[in-house]
C-alpha cells in the first residue's frame, strides 16, 4: 500500500548533498549557497495524483503529476521527463532528461519514522535527505 506524503516538510538534514551537487556539475560556490538553503516541501497527495511545492531558496517550484504518468518538468535548469510509480511504501520518480546532461536521476521518496527521507541517485553518487513534518 502506497504511503500517504501529504504534509508540509522542512528539512532537517542531508547526507552527501555537496557530492551529489559536484556530480550534476555544480561549482564550489552554488553547492556553497545551496547547501545553505532550508527547504520546506509542501505535499498534496489525492491517492496517485500529488502536487508538490518546494520553497526555501531562490525560487518557488510547484510540481503537478500523477503516477504512473509521464511528464515534462524542469530540474537543476535542465528540461526533463519524469515517470513516477510505487516500489511498496516509496514513491520513486524517474527523471530522464530531454537533452544530453548528465544521465537519468532517480528520486525516492519514503516515510521513516517521522520523517520523510528524499533519496537521490545521478551518476552512482547518492544524497539522503531528511525532513520533518511541520
Amino acid at each position: 500500500m502506497p504511503c500517504d506524503l501529504s504534509g508540509v516538510w522542512k528539512h532537517d538534514r542531508s547526507e552527501n548533498l555537496d557530492g551529489f551537487l559536484g556530480a550534476l556539475g555544480m561549482n564550489a560556490l552554488k553547492r556553497k549557497m545551496a547547501m545553505q538553503v532550508t527547504p520546506v516541501i509542501d505535499i498534496k497527495q489525492d491517492g496517485d495524483k500529488f502536487v508538490v511545492k518546494t520553497s526555501g531558496g531562490p525560487k518557488t517550484n510547484t510540481m503537478e503529476f500523477t503516477v504512473g504518468n509521464e511528464l515534462e518538468t524542469e530540474m537543476f535548469d535542465h528540461k526533463m521527463k519524469l515517470l513516477s510509480s510505487w516500489d511498496g511504501n516509496k514513491l520513486m520518480m524517474n527523471f530522464t532528461p530531454v537533452k544530453e546532461w548528465k544521465g537519468p536521476m532517480v528520486v525516492s521518496r519514503e516515510i521513516v519514522a517521522d520523517e520523510m527521507v528524499q533519496t537521490m541517485v545521478v551518476g552512482g553518487v547518492t544524497c539522503k535527505r531528511f525532513f520533518k513534518k511541520q
